[in-house]
C-alpha cells in the first residue's frame, strides 16, 4: 500500500501532444495569408543621390525603362550601360523603380545592370526627413 510509483502514465502527455498538433495544423494557414501580398517598401532617410557622374536606370509603374532620363527598350538597355560604363565601371548606378513594381521585375533589372558590368549599384528611395522606429 505504501509502495513508491515505479510507472508514469503517458496517457495525458499523449493526449495533449496530439490537441497541440491539431490546433497549430487548423490555424497555422491564417498565419500564412498575408505572405504573398504586395509590400509598399517605406521611405528612408538617405543622403542626396544627384552626383554629375551617376547614371540613373528608372522603370515606371508601366513597366517602360529609360537610362538617364531616356527611354530604351529591354534590348537597348544592356548595350546602352555598357557604352555608359566603359572605362568607369565603378561609376555609381541608381536603380529608381516605382513602389507599384513588383520585386522579381526589380531583381531582373538589377541582373542586367550587373550584365552589363556595373560595381556600385544603389536603390533610389523617397527621402524624408528623420525616420522614427
Amino acid at each position: 500500500m505504501n509502495q513508491p510509483i515505479t510507472k508514469i502514465d503517458m496517457t495525458p502527455l499523449v493526449g495533449l501532444a496530439l490537441i497541440l498538433v491539431i490546433v497549430f495544423v487548423v490555424t497555422s494557414p491564417a498565419f500564412m495569408q498575408g505572405m504573398g501580398d504586395d509590400i509598399n517598401l517605406p521611405p528612408a532617410e538617405t543622403a542626396e543621390a544627384k552626383t554629375p557622374g551617376n547614371l540613373t536606370v528608372s522603370l515606371d509603374n508601366e513597366s517602360h525603362l529609360s537610362l538617364n532620363e531616356e527611354s530604351v527598350t529591354t534590348a537597348e538597355f544592356v548595350k546602352e550601360l555598357r557604352e555608359e560604363l566603359a572605362g568607369h565601371e565603378h561609376q555609381l548606378v541608381i536603380i529608381r523603380a516605382d513602389k507599384s513594381i513588383k520585386h522579381i521585375q526589380i531583381l531582373n533589372l538589377l541582373g542586367l545592370v550587373k550584365d552589363a558590368g556595373a560595381v556600385n549599384i544603389a536603390l533610389a528611395t523617397e527621402q524624408v526627413k528623420s525616420v522614427r522606429l
